[in-house]
């Protein structure tokens, strides 16, 4: 099932890929830092099964994301794909560091700005 916005179409296939990677990404982090899955919950203030199901690819609350890039200490970028969809380099950086001046109520509508954004990139490539 896809979705319309004002700006761009992402399709639910492509939604979990994204989630799929997000949660390769946090096993990776989490194992190279020789954690556990309950010590990591127990860091981000989540439940074990929360961290489960990120790691496992299903979908997760934007707050849930940022407890655990603040309890691993790693940029956004480390689990989140950003340059995938991002035009240059320096794109990214500005985006990164955007996100460094939202707070965690502004930080929840994170994934919703990456969806759009790299939905209209990739419609201005067709």
């Amino acid at each position: 099932m896809a979705y319309l916005t004002d700006t761009a179409i992402f399709d639910e296939e492509k939604k979990m890929l994204l989630f799929q990677e997000i949660g390769n990404n946090i096993l990776k982090l989490r194992k190279r830092n020789h954690l556990s899955r309950w010590e990591l919950s127990l860091m981000a203030n989540i439940s074990i099964d929360t961290v489960r199901r990120i790691e496992d690819g299903e979908t997760f609350s934007g707050s849930s994301l940022i407890n655990i890039i603040i309890a691993l200490q790693v940029d956004i970028g480390e689990i989140i794909p950003l340059r995938k969809y991002m035009k240059a380099e320096s794109d990214c950086e500005k985006f990164v560091h955007l996100t460094d001046s939202l707070d965690s109520y502004e930080m929840n509508g994170l994934f919703r700005m990456i969806e759009l954004y790299a939905n209209a990139v990739k419609r201005g490539k067709n």
